[in-house]
């Protein structure tokens, strides 16, 4: 039968050879179908394989890179034989102590090296997680080298072999690896790795191998599996880990300060993100015994809740004082303090850290948080991430109701009275008349002049008789003005990159209001109320007809009248139609992608 497929005279070779004493190793390897016949579950051959001098033999062939047999060596000792893992990891495990001295070697390893050796053990910790995690227990001062080689030029899977031997604790029989790498200092030497003197390449190390222990011990997503909070995301998240992480972010003078403190930013995010379940304080009430477990969990987060509160002047001072060398643009470092802000907002509404809390939402109050970030919202127009996420905070603002707290009212009231958001909605909608006028004027002077205000004021427009203006529904301009498509593009370009957020911000104010008269009461004497009531309808009109499908943006062979075949049905009344523009005339945007209309508040993040 195997001749059929060219293989028995091959294995007729093997048995002949292993029928032979004084066979050795480069012999048997030379047979053509080896490999194929190791895979088969050759008894003869396995039993020749399994002998301690052969298997030191393949180890020396992967140690010392033998280009002639150390793939095939490789594939041997990786084909998950139960026999060759027997003698590796019980009757001979002293053999794969030697290979493992690889790690312990000064010089770089090579890619074959690195991937070979990985391979083999990635196959041990799979079949055989107890055994394995027993073998590495035994080894002595190997952290340190293995975080090492992890910097070679191709050690790059030596950190996803780590965090495979982590995923151990996942098996029941296999349980304490985490508490082990905890003894050993893991969480010490990753550290290191991430002081803002070392290079970019040390700080990506050091992100992966913590971002994986973050996830391995996530809590927040039940689907996925976790092994809890285990002695290594418990050593992430001690005092002093967390006093250390954000001194070294907080570093003014070192190389790599800025990539040190984007580094850190991020695994804090992850920190809270994969523990809670985003529970907010006017949720429906949980069983007592479901409340006091989702307090254990987030309990995890308030080391890190209190070292922030202590350097909170510090982080803010980046807000106005970036160390990026570009400081006009927005720049990745405050985006990232941004979003980390949001988050340390978000830890103060959950459940079981109540006290942290209200002293860092007091902390957000005193230092002016909301108006600081409010001014970078409007001072940087074009930078539609840091919307999204300035929107995401004033939205969790937004949605505690608990007015009762004086920390909560603060925060509250610092929207609207410090940092006058709705009279800045105004300003900015104002600001955004005037520059579409003005394009107008631009564009044709003869025909805008009709429109001008009685008032002389500059060639500013009337409100109630800019409202009357009909648009166009085909080239989305208004005031009876047909444009090309490049000049509407060129006035649309004039606009703000946050209008659409201050339509969701006002759907949102709007609820509010809806939910807490109290506080529209108290705000009315303090607001220009005649003018953002009209603002608001009109916007909220812009708001529902974002649900219409969009116009494409006509091409010039379009704005040709074409001849029309008389239609059987006459069209719909030009009220009935879906508006293609605002009421300013530029073309409407589309929804942001994170929307989701059904939903109680619009400004949420993608990553909620």
């Amino acid at each position: 039968m195997l001749s059929r497929f060219g293989l028995g005279k091959a294995s007729t070779t093997l048995d002949t050879l292993l029928d032979n004493r004084r066979v050795t190793l480069p012999e048997v390897l030379a047979v053509e179908d080896c490999l194929l016949q190791v895979q088969l579950r050759h008894k003869k051959l396995i039993d020749f394989m399994r002998q301690p001098l052969v298997i030191s033999q393949l180890i020396r062939f992967l140690v010392i890179d033998d280009a002639a047999h150390a793939w095939v060596a490789c594939e041997i000792l990786a084909s998950s034989i139960p026999a060759l893992m027997d003698a590796l990891l019980s009757q001979h495990h002293e053999l794969l102590t030697v290979y493992w001295t690889l790690l312990y070697q000064d010089y770089q390893l090579t890619r074959a090296q690195v991937a070979y050796f990985v391979k083999i053990n990635t196959v041990l910790l799979t079949r055989r997680p107890a055994d394995m995690v027993r073998f590495v227990a035994r080894l002595t001062d190997v952290l340190p080298h293995w975080i090492n080689h992890i910097h070679d030029p191709h050690g790059a899977l030596l950190a996803d072999l780590l965090l495979s031997l982590i995923e151990c604790e996942l098996a029941p029989e296999a349980t304490g690896i985490a508490k082990w790498l905890r003894d050993q200092g893991l969480t010490e030497l990753l550290l290191q790795q991430l002081q803002p003197d070392k290079d970019v390449m040390h700080h990506q190390t050091a992100e992966q191998l913590f971002a994986g222990i973050l996830r391995l011990g996530q809590t927040s997503h039940q689907e996925l599996q976790s092994m809890g909070h285990n002695d290594l995301v418990h050593a992430f998240a001690s005092e002093q880990t967390m006093h250390q992480l954000m001194d070294m972010m907080l570093d003014t003078k070192a190389p790599e300060a800025v990539d040190s403190f984007l580094v850190g930013a991020r695994l804090l995010i992850h920190f809270v993100r994969y523990n809670d379940d985003r529970q907010q304080e006017q949720a429906p009430p949980r069983p007592q015994q479901a409340e006091n477990s989702l307090s254990q969990r987030t309990k995890i987060l308030i080391p890190m809740i209190q070292c922030a509160t202590t350097k909170m002047h510090a982080f803010l001072d980046l807000l106005e004082q970036p160390r990026s060398q570009n400081k006009t643009r927005f720049g990745m470092e405050r985006l990232v303090l941004l979003d980390l802000l949001s988050e340390w907002l978000h830890c103060a509404n959950l459940a079981g850290i109540d006290e942290y809390g209200l002293e860092l939402k007091a902390m957000y109050h005193s230092h002016r948080i909301i108006p600081r970030i409010l001014d970078l919202f409007f001072a940087h127009p074009s930078c539609n991430l840091a919307h999204s996420v300035i929107c995401d905070m004033v939205g969790q603002i937004f949605e505690c109701q608990r007015l009762d707290q004086l920390a909560n009212r603060n925060l509250l009231f610092s929207v609207f009275v410090d940092a006058e958001l709705i009279q800045r909605i105004l300003e900015a909608y104002e600001h955004d008349d005037d520059e579409a006028w003005q394009g107008a004027n631009d564009h044709d002077s003869d025909d805008s002049s009709s429109f001008a205000s009685k008032d002389g004021d500059n060639g500013a427009i009337n409100a109630d008789f800019k409202d009357s203006i009909p648009n166009d529904p085909v080239n989305g301009a208004s005031n009876g003005i047909h444009e090309s498509p490049a000049e509407s593009r060129k006035m649309a370009s004039r606009r703000p990159g946050y209008m659409g957020h201050l339509v969701l911000m006002t759907r949102a104010i709007l609820t509010l209001f809806g939910q807490q008269p109290r506080l529209e009461e108290a705000l009315r004497d303090k607001l220009p109320w005649a003018a953002w009531q009209k603002l608001s309808l009109s916007l909220m009109d812009t708001y529902k007809s974002w649900e219409h499908p969009l116009v494409p943006m006509p091409s010039a062979s379009d704005l040709k009248e074409p001849k029309r075949q008389p239609s059987p049905n006459p069209p719909p009344p030009a009220s009935m139609q879906p508006p293609t523009s605002t009421p300013n005339g530029f073309p409407l945007p589309p929804p942001p992608i994170y929307l989701s209309p059904s939903s109680s508040l619009e400004i949420r993040m993608t990553a909620r």
